[in-house]
This record gives structure tokens, sequence and C-alpha cells, in this order.
């Protein structure tokens, strides 16, 4: 039994029906979630029990890497927690703790550009009930969650300049990320190469063209992302110039 758990199997495959069906699974329990926070909880509550998903997060990301030292498997260019979607569950865990709403629409974009689109083309090699099935799907599924969260139990909503705050940090971190690849020998973020996989970046030029070419992709995915912010916006004004 425990062989399934930790013993790699390599039979991840995209597009089949257990991706659909872990996406929908994911997917529901957190509309679910949502709803009953919205309906149920007072806006203390609500804050709460969204440090407690948070903090949950952290300690799934985390125990990837004490599980893999443990199996003596560790291997510090690919196990180190230095992807993002692997350093958000640490992110969103101070903004639910700050309560803080420029936090949150940082996150909020990293989030939706690059965690969200994961789940749609996944990286992911060991099928279920591996440990790593589990953490992928809980952590790709469950920050989208928790940044949907705010926006309908708390009312935050972006605004363009959230954009370009969101484009110049995100260098920041990948740049500094570049930064510590180039001094272990690793390729975190994917600074330093294309992943393994059919992934967006399979449609993009060879390495480092293709660092070029994801900034305006970065730009084109964070306006999609700030679409429905502006269209309820102008609803908004609509019904309030009637």
């Amino acid at each position: 039994m425990w062989d399934h758990i930790f013993v790699d199997n390599n039979l991840w495959v995209n597009y089949t029906a257990q991706h659909y069906i872990s996406f929908m699974v994911y997917g529901v329990l957190g509309f679910l979630f949502i709803r009953h926070a919205h309906y149920n909880w007072t806006e203390d509550k609500q804050w709460k029990y969204l440090l407690y998903f948070c903090i949950a997060l952290w300690i799934v990301q985390y125990a990837k890497v004490f599980t893999r030292w443990k199996l003596g498997i560790f291997n510090p260019h690919i196990d180190y927690p230095l992807e993002l979607c692997n350093m958000l569950p640490v992110f969103m865990t101070a903004m639910a703790y700050l309560r803080n709403r420029n936090m949150w629409a940082l996150f909020f974009i990293w989030i939706f550009v690059g965690t969200f689109q994961a789940n749609l083309t996944p990286t992911l090699r060991d099928a279920f009930p591996h440990y790593e099935y589990w953490r992928y799907w809980i952590i790709h599924m469950g920050l989208p969650i928790a940044a949907l969260y705010c926006a309908v139990n708390f009312g935050y909503r972006l605004v363009l300049k959230d954009l370009l705050k969101a484009w110049i940090w995100l260098n920041v971190l990948g740049w500094t990320m570049f930064g510590i690849n180039y001094l272990i020998g690793s390729n975190y973020m994917y600074m330093q190469g294309k992943p393994n996989g059919k992934t967006l970046y399979s449609a993009m030029m060879d390495y480092p063209y293709y660092l070029i070419q994801i900034q305006a992709l970065v730009w084109v995915l964070m306006l999609i992302v700030y679409l429905p912010f502006w269209i309820l916006e102008r609803r908004r004004a609509s019904k309030e110039s009637l």
C-alpha cells in the first residue's frame, strides 16, 4: 500500500479522465468552501478560516520537502520550494494574517497568470495515489480558491495599476531566481530552460529567447485576468449613472 503512495510511478498523462476529474473535484470543493464562508461566517471568521486554509497549503507544500528528504531522494536542483507556486502558500499566509488588499492583488495576478494555468497543462509525473499527485492538485487548485475567496467574501477588486506592480515584482522574483539557479545549477521558475512536457512554453522559442517572449505573454495573461474586474466596474458605474 505504502509503495503506491511513496514510490514514483510516472503514470500521469495530461487530458485523461484523471486530469479532468481532479480538476472538477477540487473546483467543486473550492466553490462550496467559498459559498459556505460567504453565507454563514462573519468577516472575522472568514479571515480566520482563510488563514487556516493558507497555512494548510503551506504545510502540504513543505511536507513534500520533508518526505523526499526522509526517503533519501531529495534533489536540491528540483526539490527546494522555489517555484512560484511553491512560494505562494507562504505569501498568501502572510496576506491572510495581515489582511492586506495590496498583497492580495499582487498574489491574485501571480496565481492566475502562473499557477492556475498549471492545472490546464500540468507538469505532474506521478498519478493517483502518489503523494506528489495530492500535493500538486492541493496547491495548484488551493491557491486559486484562496485568491477567489477574497474577491467574493471581502469584495476585493483589481485595478489597472495592480498589473504594473505585479509585473515589476514578478521580474524581481524571477531574476533573483535566475541568480540562484546560476549558483546551484537548477532551473527554478524555468529561468534557465523550458519545462519538460507539453506546456505553454512549448510554443515559444528556445532559451534564452523565450525569456523575452514570456514578458509579452505575461502582459497578455494579466490583461485577461484583469478583464472580469474591468467589466464589473463598468457595469457598476453604468448602474450608478442611471
